[in-house]
């Protein structure tokens, strides 16, 4: 049983403001951990990671709380903090008081910043990501990741995921960015790399031969022991059920000659690796932890 490490979750409503969702009005619906919880089995997933969609702690907040009451199906929360603030080590360190913490997401394709994640501010706010044993999960696209390959080269401390194995666009054959970018971050960080069946977020559906080139270039970046399993639900609900995410990868695990369940084992394990901080002793009493 797999752990799929990029769940979203959330209502209309619920007054966090997430992009893709003020953009897809199919998005805009009752995506609650409820609604998923029944799909889990049919994809062979016993546990997710809930990842922020909204850039505020408070939507971290509500996953938190979805954690809480899901304890045994939900391995960890990664959340968001602005980390180019001047109180982000204060509020890290409150942060931190909630089990459930596994790490921070850095959203880079929403910043109007291409460079953003060069910034000194920015650069502290890792280590200190770092010092705290927290996971640093990077969404970035084609463009963000020279600089993200640059500046995780300089954090080696620092354990990072990529999301979506950097987005790459429909025609990842001929995107020398994609190809030479993620090339980087499998070369000279020690990064992990999330992959799914590659479907497009918005738009044409999963498609066989592009999940086995962009898998072919995720393996041959970062082999099949650096990998994690992300399906991310519900943006993924809009070409297919939540099992087919995980089907699809199956198959191309296959179509590239992988031994598939050894290929689930690594992913899971990884997955563990990253949520390992919520098995650390924290504080008992639920009301000592800051709202």
């Amino acid at each position: 049983m797999m752990i799929d490490a990029h769940v979203h979750v959330w209502q209309p409503g619920d007054g966090h403001r997430v992009l893709i969702r003020e953009r897809v009005s199919a998005l805009d619906e009752d995506f609650s951990f409820e609604r998923l919880m029944p799909e889990l089995p049919g994809a062979g997933v016993e546990q997710v990671v809930l990842v922020s969609a909204a850039q505020s702690w408070a939507e971290t907040q509500r996953l938190l709380q979805v954690a809480r009451r899901f304890p045994l199906n939900v391995a960890g929360v990664v959340g968001y903090l602005p980390m180019d603030e001047d109180d982000f080590e204060h509020r890290l360190e409150q942060a931190c008081l909630h089990p459930a913490l596994v790490g921070l997401r850095l959203p880079l394709v929403v910043f109007d910043d291409a460079d953003w994640i060069r910034r000194p501010r920015v650069g502290r706010a890792l280590d200190a990501i770092a010092a705290r044993g927290l996971v640093a999960q990077v969404l970035a696209g084609p463009a963000h990741l020279a600089a993200c390959a640059q500046v995780l080269a300089e954090h080696p401390r620092l354990a990072a995921v990529i999301d979506h194995a950097g987005n790459p666009g429909p025609r990842n054959r001929d995107d020398t960015v994609w190809l030479d970018g993620l090339a980087a971050l499998g070369r000279d960080t020690a990064a992990w790399c999330k992959v799914g069946d590659f479907a497009p977020a918005v738009g044409l559906p999963a498609d066989e031969d592009r999940c086995t080139t962009v898998l072919r270039h995720v393996l041959a970046c970062f082999g099949n022991e650096r990998l994690l399993y992300g399906s991310n639900w519900p943006v993924s609900a809009l070409q297919q059920r939540y099992p087919a995410v995980a089907g699809g990868l199956r198959a191309a695990a296959g179509r590239v000659g992988l031994d598939v369940e050894r290929l689930e084992d690594s992913m899971t394990r990884n997955a563990l690796r990253l949520c390992a901080r919520a098995a650390q002793p924290q504080p008992r009493d639920p009301t000592t932890w800051p709202v």
